[in-house]
């Protein structure tokens, strides 16, 4: 019996830590956070009358201490303009803590969790996430789920298998004035990312429709990795 007793505890002991290697193992396995890693991202967007390209560079800096949490700082460059994310981790999964605009003097807590990655990391798991639409720049809550853990996808840095899929879709209605008066409209958004293993984000698309014509109408972008660098 008491053979029994200590297998059971070791088993229940040797699963409890499998887990939390397991947990501990996610966010770097899609999500890489080592100081020094480097992407470079191909970025094209608009809509049907404007077309654009420009370059995304994201770069790990060392980790620190802020405000009691210890956080990755992200720099994040994008048309000749930077600005820092802080990165940090929780049980529930990866957020964005604070951001630092380039005009900022200090940095711009969020109000509210900004998870980029929730735990458990398999298809139907779910979370919320409020951000701005590009269209008329007014708040949408958009709803996560992680469609697949298994997506291959190709772009230009290569074809990369095992790809997490993650789904964010979500709408908002807003004020617009046309003609001396105001209407009410509907922009809906959805944005797709896919996070392959050691490597992180290779791929996202973002967009978004109106329910009015002479608001934008649709406006997209597409986000595809070009070269990464590995820390050393």
């Amino acid at each position: 019996m008491k053979n029994k007793f200590a297998i059971g505890i070791l088993f229940l002991t040797l699963f409890v830590f499998a887990m939390l290697v397991s947990c501990s193992k996610s966010i770097e396995t899609y999500y890489p956070l080592k100081e020094g890693m480097i992407w470079e991202y191909q970025n094209t967007f608009g809509s049907h009358a404007i077309k654009g390209a420009e370059k995304t560079i994201i770069t790990n800096l060392a980790s620190q201490k802020l405000k009691g949490k210890k956080v990755t700082p992200q720099k994040v460059e994008i048309g000749g303009q930077s600005h820092l994310s802080f990165l940090t981790e929780d049980a529930d999964g990866l957020y964005e803590f604070t951001e630092q605009q380039p005009v900022s003097v200090g940095q711009e807590k969020k109000s509210s969790p900004f998870y980029i990655i929730k735990y458990p990391i398999k298809a139907g798991t779910t979370w919320e996430r409020m951000t701005k639409t590009s269209l008329s720049n007014v708040p949408v809550t958009l709803k996560y789920t992680i469609e697949s853990i298994d997506e291959n996808v190709t772009v230009p840095a290569g074809t990369f298998k095992g790809c997490v899929k993650v789904n964010g879709v979500g709408d908002t209605k807003t004020n617009f004035n046309i003609f001396g008066g105001t209407i009410i409209i509907t922009i809906t958004v959805e944005h797709f990312s896919w996070y392959a293993p050691k490597v992180g984000l290779v791929k996202s698309i973002i967009k978004e429709k109106s329910s009015h014509i002479y608001e934008a109408g649709e406006w997209d972008m597409t986000m595809q990795l070009e070269s990464f660098k590995k820390s050393k």
